[in-house]
């Protein structure tokens, strides 16, 4: 017989983000739980194999403690982003905290080993100068990047028992798994998205400003790297993960642009829509990944994923 399958619990497994790692963790033989509010008629049909799909509330510890039964490690995803809609800051902040602390505490009680939680390069502050580590002061604007700092707090109560790993993720990019929509909010997925539908590269800004990008194939490749590392003790858990090389979104509409033509013969224009209200960092920064580099990560340039996202829009979004 050969060895029973590892088993991964992802918290909100349904969006962009969880879809692909459930598909990755699923082709490299994990047995994939993911929990999510959705009724079972929203599920989606692409479910990957050895992956179970399960309806929660998760205000209730019995059911929370019923989905973590025998699993190894967990990721929590449900958390809120930049486009999450709210009345209230405060409220906000206060459902994701109390939702954060009632899964690490029956974590912790299940004994899993691993605990990731997702954070955001965004409780750095929204004008990034410099080169930013994970030593940076943090300086929250954005009340969903509040949530995630406080959040990251509760995490960071843990003993030894467990191993926690809390990755501030900078703008990812790439094809979903699970259709998405959320993930055309994303400004590469859009531009992709845009060329398709619109015949042109669509920016809802001037374009000038910096943002560091982030294949979603190599934050996948980022979880699954600390959840096989050996010996690794969670000591020091805090991770950027972003390519520590910023870009203008002009210019990568360009890079966009040039992909086109190489790889469909399509001629597609760039239209820029500067807006009165922008907010932009007009100035260069490196978020600098040298931490997670350390431990022996290594990240591709994001090309592949760059022509999976145009396969899939020109498959889908036409």
């Amino acid at each position: 017989m050969g060895k029973p399958l590892k088993k991964i619990l992802i918290i909100g497994g349904l969006g962009y983000l969880g879809g692909r790692v459930a598909k990755y963790f699923s082709d490299n033989d994990y047995f994939v739980r993911i929990t999510t509010r959705k009724s079972e008629n929203d599920f989606p049909r692409n479910i990957p194999r050895n992956t179970k799909v399960i309806q929660v509330d998760y205000k209730s510890d019995e059911q929370l403690n019923e989905v973590m039964k025998g699993i190894d490690s967990l990721i929590h995803l449900a958390g809120p982003d930049a486009h999450t809609k709210f009345d209230d800051e405060n409220i906000l902040v206060k459902k994701h905290v109390d939702l954060t602390r009632q899964i690490f505490k029956i974590s912790r009680r299940n004994n899993i080993k691993h605990f990731i939680y997702f954070s955001t390069i965004h409780v750095y502050g929204n004008s990034l100068v410099g080169t930013v580590t994970e030593e940076k002061t943090t300086l929250p604007v954005y009340p969903f990047a509040i949530a995630h700092l406080e959040a990251e707090k509760i995490i960071n109560t843990a003993q030894k028992e467990i191993v926690t790993i809390i990755f501030r993720c900078s703008n990812t990019f790439g094809a979903p798994y699970f259709e998405n929509q959320k993930c055309w909010n994303l400004v590469v997925n859009d531009l992709c998205r845009s060329a398709f539908q619109n015949g042109s590269l669509i920016m809802n800004s001037s374009g000038q400003g910096h943002r560091d990008f982030i294949s979603v194939g190599n934050v996948v490749n980022a979880i699954y790297y600390l959840t096989e590392l050996k010996n690794y003790k969670g000591r020091d858990n805090i991770y950027n993960l972003g390519s520590s090389q910023t870009t203008r979104i002009i210019d990568i509409a360009k890079n966009i642009q040039k992909e086109l033509k190489d790889r469909f013969d399509y001629n597609c224009l760039i239209k820029t829509n500067k807006s009165s209200n922008e907010s932009i960092n007009l100035d260069s920064f490196i978020f600098s990944t040298k931490k997670i580099k350390k431990i022996g990560f290594t990240l591709d340039y994001g090309y592949k994923e760059m022509r999976l996202l145009l396969n899939y829009c020109n498959n889908n979004h036409k």
